[in-house]
């Protein structure tokens, strides 16, 4: 069944800003990070892999904190390949990926010639290589120790290369997506744990990058499927825990690299445009029956996108132009309805993320014959800003935005005497948080922040200025 999105796409400028992302402590030659989850605020786990350039010495990697900002490697059993994906329920770490197959029998592979370059480079960042069929397969791993040591646990996942995504919705109900072989994939369940795995097949010619379940029963799967030597991104939908799927295609789009809901009847999507390569989101709004086209982003090459029941979301990738190579993360605190774009300097990938809180958020990536990086905000990513002057003002103020009416732009004072945690939101007519420009802990200043509302409509907003107790609304114009 072929899907109609419904277009109401906003292109977001790709300017970097100082955002408030700090680098924390990961050993030296630790490879590239593919996914981090956390049990808690302190304790956090990550998976991935370290190798050689052409992919025939690949060696798993995981990396374990508890309560500060340094990184410690974790015991890993010896055959582990690549950790793809990481999920913390109940008190327990589930891992999968791939093992190391020991063998004289290698199979070589070419990748199929329609293959966009994009892609063939995603499979290698998961650590595949062009010799396949005997060298590694699929496995599943347990850490009941927050990621301090790993054991192999349940029945050998045989005929299947590479777990591509998992999923837990309970600590006994978990999905794999797994790969037979290139673009031949599969959905496999667990309702113990890990102990046995069934198979749910899918058509052939498929591939999903991520599956989600919102509960036991309702899950989605994204990733493209060829149809005539042509990729078009799909969706997989089931309310019955896997016993039935539901295949929706996009054919103007390419592919869906990343999927998360955040209820049953809302969720997102991220992918690659069919013709312009662009980056695109869709929304739901009714448990996948329809999709909305909310933002386009130029110059992104996506890796994943995640979003909190509070509305607050990321996507996160590598800038794809040229002539600035650094990372992209676009929040949002609205389900989607507006979106900020923040960069860091860092010239590598960023591959995995995870969302604790509004405010505390974690990005994490490398390279494969380099070292591995994990950045965190506990400011939600929010802009620097730094106090204009040396001035400190007697009391707390918000004056007038100027120029006002605007368009598309206008600058925000504000002023605090003391040391204060401040917030600086616009909100629409109708209540809405449409933008997030404060949410941090200021020193005693003066201060300017710069508005855009070139995503926006015409019409009358509200900024609203919290600090030490204080509150103030104006109003301000945007004509177009």
């Amino acid at each position: 069944m072929r899907t109609i999105i419904v277009l109401l796409a906003f292109i977001v400028p790709i300017i970097p800003l100082k955002a408030q992302w700090v680098q924390q402590n990961i050993p030296s030659n630790s490879g590239l990070i593919l996914s981090i989850d956390f049990a808690n605020s302190l304790n956090g786990c990550t998976g991935g892999w370290v190798g050689d350039p052409i992919g025939t010495n690949v060696i798993g990697r995981s990396f374990y904190k508890s309560s500060s900002n340094v990184w410690s490697q974790g015991l890993l059993p010896d055959s582990t390949r690549a950790i793809v994906n990481l999920k913390y329920t109940d008190g327990v770490f589930y891992g999968s990926g791939a093992y190391n197959i020991t063998s004289d029998e290698n199979k070589s592979v070419s990748l199929p010639i329609f293959l966009p370059e994009y892609l063939k480079e995603r499979f290698y960042r998961l650590g595949m290589s062009d010799v396949r069929g005997s060298n590694y397969g699929a496995y599943f791993i347990k850490s009941t120790n927050n990621g301090v040591s790993w054991f192999p646990f349940g029945e050998v996942l045989s005929g299947f290369e590479y777990v591509i995504s998992m999923d837990f919705a309970t600590a006994n109900t978990g999905y794999l997506c797994a790969e037979r072989s290139y673009l031949k994939g599969t959905i496999l369940k667990t309702t113990n744990g890990g102990s046995n795995w069934v198979e749910q097949p899918l058509p052939d010619s498929v591939y999903i990058n991520e599956i989600e379940f919102i509960d036991n029963e309702t899950g989605f799967a994204a990733g493209f499927r060829v149809v005539d030597f042509v990729l078009q991104a799909v969706v997989y939908n089931t309310t019955n825990g896997g016993i039935t799927w539901q295949e929706k295609l996009f054919p103007d789009v390419n592919n869906f690299s990343g999927v998360s809901f955040i209820s049953q009847s809302t969720g997102f999507l991220i992918g690659i445009g069919q013709f312009s390569f662009s980056t695109l989101i869709l929304k739901t709004t009714n448990g996948g029956i329809n999709w909305t086209q909310i933002n386009t982003i130029q110059n992104l090459l996506p890796e994943g996108i995640e979003f909190l029941s509070s509305g607050y979301g990321i996507y996160y990738g590598e800038n794809g132009s040229s002539s600035i190579k650094n990372i992209l993360i676009g929040s949002t605190s609205n389900n989607g309805l507006t979106w900020q774009l923040d960069s860091i300097d860092y010239t590598d990938l960023i591959t995995g993320a995870k969302m604790l809180d509004p405010s505390n958020w974690y990005v994490a990536g490398g390279f494969p014959w380099g070292d591995a990086v994990v950045f965190h905000t506990t400011t939600g990513g929010s802009v620097f800003i730094e106090p204009i002057g040396s001035e400190v003002p007697s009391s707390y103020s918000l004056e007038q935005n100027y120029p006002n009416p605007f368009n598309p732009s206008t600058r925000i004072r504000f002023s605090i005497p003391v040391s204060s945690e401040t917030s600086l939101k616009v909100y629409d007519i109708m209540g809405r948080e449409v933008a997030k420009l404060v949410d941090q802990k200021l020193s005693a200043g003066n201060y300017e922040v710069e508005f855009s509302g070139e995503n926006l409509n015409t019409g009358i907003y509200f900024y609203r200025f919290v600090s030490a107790g204080k509150n103030f609304v104006k109003k301000m114009i945007l004509v177009k």
